[in-house]
């Protein structure tokens, strides 16, 4: 034993000056990350390429052919939430 009691360790301002700057640069850093990653989420998908995959083969119901998936996918392709884009771009 070197005669210097452990917890003496603790007492020591520099170890926790040093661990307070990193605590508060990393709370920084999360803040501004997390906060930058907030900010208008939609915009920023604008350019966001997707794809749409129509495998539907249809049913007959009471009798009638009836395609969901080819209504579901014209209504999209029409749609103004497209942005004027049509489709295979």
């Amino acid at each position: 034993m070197s005669g210097i009691p452990p917890l003496r360790v603790l007492r020591a301002k520099p170890l926790w000056i040093a661990n307070g700057v990193i605590t508060g640069v990393l709370a920084l850093l999360f803040a501004v990350f997390c906060v930058g990653a907030s900010i208008d989420p939609a915009g920023h998908t604008k350019n966001l390429p997707v794809g749409l995959v129509d495998a539907d083969r249809g049913g007959a119901v009471g009798g009638e052919r009836v395609d969901l998936g080819v209504r579901i996918t014209v209504s999209i392709v029409k749609s103004a939430a497209v942005g004027g884009r049509s489709a295979g771009r």
